[in-house]
């Protein structure tokens, strides 16, 4: 027989892949907001790519993904900037914006 994964999940009381990729996205913003501007991750994240793009539809960005996410859950981009900054508080949000 067959067994969904949806079942499955709910069984074993697991949260949803998109969810925890969401959740862990949002813990990383965090981390690279709070960064010292010499941290190499920090760099990378605020660097900007040279160069021509390849033809097509442009690629999604790690920032696009976190914005979608926190807008999703009712919040503006700046807001989340200004709360990551509190290392304490961003972490209760993280949590309540995911509650399954």
């Amino acid at each position: 027989d067959k067994v969904r994964n949806a079942t499955v999940r709910k069984d074993l009381s697991l949260e949803p892949a998109i969810d925890s990729i969401g959740k862990n996205q949002l813990r990383w913003f965090g981390h690279i907001v709070r960064m010292g501007n010499e941290r190499i991750p920090k760099r990378v994240y605020e660097s900007k790519v040279e160069g021509r793009r390849r033809r097509g539809r442009p690629r999604r960005t790690w920032d696009e993904e976190v914005k979608e996410g926190l807008e999703a859950r009712g919040m503006e981009w700046s807001r989340g900037r200004e709360l990551a900054r509190d290392r304490e508080g961003w972490r209760k949000l993280c949590r309540a914006l995911y509650i399954v």
